[in-house]
């Protein structure tokens, strides 16, 4: 998380005033049920991106139109609604930067891992040269095995998967650095607090 926080913060600092540029941003999170699948993923990049855009594409606008008027009427699909509504918000940006952490945290019910894999699959098909997406996820087999072949030479995408031991590593780099501001507490007591937030954060 400590990567892509950072690299959300340069971008988004680098081209705060760039009206071609855009910067979008999606934290899976296991405690937060729309936070666990591609739906939700596609849902939040749409709506940063169109607050970036001067008028709201067709594609968006007719998913808002056919929902205001049924409440009832079923929710937007992945794959008929939300990414085609998704590729038409990026047209007009020269630079797109899509920043997505955790992937190892979409949930692993109703199949949401898999489809959330086949979504990225899909928007790396697009092979739109503006589009630069880094992924971030704690190393599990199968999302290795999914989304490595997207990390081609060629691809726009970069990927972090992190064993849990490099995470945790991280995350003591982090602390003691935090902690070294306080200069009255001794290195044990540092060390027992980064020891203890590592043990909160389980390799996250």
């Amino acid at each position: 998380m400590f990567a892509s926080a950072t690299a959300i913060d340069d971008l988004t600092t680098k081209f705060r005033t760039d009206e071609e540029t855009v910067v979008a941003y999606f934290y899976f999170d296991f405690r937060d049920i729309q936070k666990q699948n591609a739906k939700g993923m596609a849902q939040s990049l749409i709506y940063q991106i169109c607050k970036r855009k001067p008028a709201i594409p067709d594609a968006v606008f007719r998913i808002w139109d056919q929902y205001r008027h049924n409440t009832r009427a079923q929710e937007p699909g992945l794959e008929d609604h939300l990414l085609p509504a998704l590729k038409e918000s990026l047209v007009g940006f020269k630079r797109i930067y899509i920043v997505l952490d955790g992937l190892d945290e979409c949930s692993s019910e109703n199949n949401d891992l898999r489809t959330l894999l086949t979504t990225l699959n899909s928007i790396h098909q697009w092979s739109s040269p503006q589009l630069h997406i880094m992924l971030t996820s704690r190393f599990i087999s199968d999302i290795y095995e999914r989304i490595s072949p997207l990390s081609a030479i060629e691809s726009n995408i970069e990927i972090g998967l992190h064993r849990v031991e490099e995470v945790n590593q991280d995350i003591r780099k982090f602390v003691l650095a935090e902690l070294s501001e306080h200069g009255t507490w001794s290195d044990a007591a540092k060390d027992t607090v980064a020891t203890a937030l590592i043990g909160k954060a389980e390799g996250m």
